[in-house]
């Protein structure tokens, strides 16, 4: 009977009982990793051994121990090296990534943002018809995705929108009054029934400005 343990346990521990020492030690992998324990930890491969191996010994409960306490020390660093630059940056400047025991990934967000640039610059074309296909395939989920995350960010987005508009405002009344002319009769028709599906706040406004004004108009 387990003993409390996890279901998988890859502890880079030396002093491992003799079966969880072949588990490792049995296959060039595990050796790897033991012997550096920066090595790619290959999961999904050890998650199927350990299925048939856990039939055969159970984790002792120091062993479980460890692996939590040694979990907590992953996920709480603060510093971490970039395997790609070489450069050690804060955790907070590297993507998320579950398959590490830290949570993120070996390389920092920015050699991570030129390797996509670079691979985009490459291959535009493909990529741009790949998403494409993509969002067609997926529409629904999608938009229902993008709205259930514009409703939980509302006040960013509204934020957003303040400061595009202050940027660009000059354009976009430009902008509207061409629209305006060009759709004279359409934005006429849809101004009329915005006010009637919205009567009741209308009035409200209304009676706001009128007491708001009330002073000035004396």
């Amino acid at each position: 009977m387990n003993s409390g343990g996890p279901d998988f346990c890859p502890i880079p521990l030396s002093g491992l009982p003799s079966p969880a020492l072949w588990f490792l030690g049995s296959d060039p992998r595990g050796q790897g990793y033991l012997k550096n324990s920066s090595a790619r930890f290959d999961i999904e491969y050890y998650k199927e051994k350990w299925k048939k191996l856990k039939k055969f010994f159970t984790i002792p409960k120091w062993m479980a121990d460890y692996y939590k306490k040694f979990i907590l020390k992953e996920k709480t660093k603060c510093l971490k090296t970039c395997s790609k630059c070489g450069e050690t940056k804060l955790i907070s400047g590297f993507p998320a990534d579950r398959r590490n025991l830290d949570g993120y990934s070996g390389v920092c967000k920015t050699c991570r943002n030129k390797y996509y640039r670079a691979r985009y610059a490459r291959d535009k074309e493909r990529i741009k018809t790949l998403n494409k296909k993509y969002l067609e395939d997926h529409k629904e989920s999608r938009q229902k995705y993008y709205r259930k995350y514009r409703k939980d960010h509302r006040e960013y987005f509204k934020d957003l929108g303040r400061k595009y508009y202050l940027k660009n405002r000059e354009a976009i009344i430009e902008k509207s009054k061409k629209y305006y002319q060009e759709h004279k009769e359409a934005c006429q028709a849809r101004r009329i029934l915005w006010r009637i599906k919205n009567k009741e706040r209308v009035r409200k406004y209304n009676k706001k400005y009128k007491l708001e004004h009330k002073s000035v108009s004396l």
